[in-house]
C-alpha cells in the first residue's frame, strides 16, 4: 500500500478511508496504482499500514476492479 486518507464518513462507526495501493502483477508485468475506499474495522487496521503488501484478485483489462485477499 503507498497511502491512505480519511474520507471524513463512515458507516456503522467504522471509519472510511481511500487506499491508494500499487498492484505488481505476478507475470513481471508494469506495476498499476488504483484507488479503493474500504470501512476498515480496528481488527483489519494493523494489517492496512503504509508499505505493506497484500495479495489481491484483479481483472488485468482494469485494475480498478480488485479485492484484497486474507
Amino acid at each position: 500500500m503507498i497511502s491512505y486518507e480519511d474520507t471524513g464518513s463512515a458507516q456503522n462507526g467504522k471509519p472510511r478511508l481511500r487506499f491508494r495501493f500499487e498492484i505488481q502483477p505476478e507475470d513481471g508485468g508494469a506495476p498499476v496504482q488504483v484507488e479503493k475506499t474500504l470501512v476498515v474495522t480496528a481488527m483489519e487496521a494493523p494489517r492496512l499500514q503504509v508499505g505493506s503488501f497484500r495479495k489481491v484478485r484483479y481483472l488485468p483489462r482494469d485494475p480498478e476492479v480488485f479485492r484484497l485477499l486474507d
